[in-house]
C-alpha cells in the first residue's frame, strides 16, 4: 500500500475590502493614536501580522483604506455631460452621498493629519475625487457654461456649505440634523446663481 502524500493547505484568502473596512472603522471611532492593529485585525478576521506583512505600518494600511474606500464612493464615480444643471447637481448629491457614508472618516483625516507627520500624506486620498469633480467644473467652463476661475475654487464654493452642514449635522448642532433635507438641485440653482454664464 502507497502512503498517500499529505496536502498541504490551501493558504487562507485575505479579504482586503474587510480589512480596509475595519481599518476606518476603528480609526473613524478611536483617531490615529488610538486606532490599533491588534483591533483593525481583530475585526477584520484575521492575524495582526497580515496587516504588516500586507501594508507595512499602520499609517500605510489606513492610508491605503481611504484611497481604495474613496474610490468606490459616489462622489468617486462622477462623468461629465453637456448638461451644466444636471453635471453640477449629480456633484451635489454624490458629495452628500458620500459624506453621509464617508463623512466620519474624511473629518478624522483632516483632525488628524495636522497632528501626525507619519499621517501627513493622508489627504492625498481624497484629492483625485476633488480633482475629478474640478475637472468636470473647467470643462463645462471651457465651454462657456461656468465663469472663468479656478475650478478647484469654484468646486469648494460649490460643496463647501454642504461639508459644513454634514460637520454640523455630524456634531449635532446647526438646523440641519439629516443631510437628506438638503434638495441638490436647489445647491445646484444657487451655485448656478452666481458662478454661472
Amino acid at each position: 500500500m502507497v502512503a498517500r502524500k499529505k496536502e498541504a493547505p490551501l493558504p487562507k484568502v485575505i479579504d482586503v475590502s474587510l480589512i480596509h473596512k475595519a481599518a476606518l472603522d476603528v480609526f473613524s471611532e478611536r483617531g490615529y493614536e488610538a486606532a490599533t492593529t491588534k483591533e483593525i485585525a481583530r475585526r477584520a478576521g484575521v492575524n495582526e501580522v497580515t496587516l504588516y506583512r500586507r501594508f507595512g505600518t499602520k499609517a500605510e494600511l489606513i492610508k491605503a483604506a481611504l484611497g481604495a474606500e474613496l474610490s468606490t464612493s459616489p462622489f468617486g464615480h462622477l462623468t461629465a455631460s453637456d448638461d451644466v444643471m444636471a453635471d453640477i447637481t449629480a456633484i451635489a448629491a454624490a458629495y452628500l452621498e458620500t459624506f453621509n457614508s464617508f463623512g466620519a472618516v474624511v473629518m478624522m483625516t483632516m483632525a488628524e493629519v495636522a497632528k501626525t507627520p507619519e499621517f501627513r500624506d493622508a489627504m492625498a486620498a481624497l484629492m483625485p475625487n476633488l480633482q475629478n469633480a474640478a475637472g468636470i467644473i473647467a470643462r463645462h467652463q471651457a465651454a462657456g457654461r461656468i465663469t472663468p476661475g479656478n475650478p478647484f475654487a469654484k468646486l469648494l464654493a460649490l460643496i463647501a456649505p454642504l461639508a459644513m452642514t454634514g460637520f454640523l449635522a455630524r456634531i449635532g448642532g446647526g438646523p440641519v440634523s439629516d443631510l437628506g433635507q438638503i434638495d441638490p438641485a436647489e445647491v445646484t440653482a444657487d451655485f448656478l446663481r452666481g458662478h454661472g454664464v
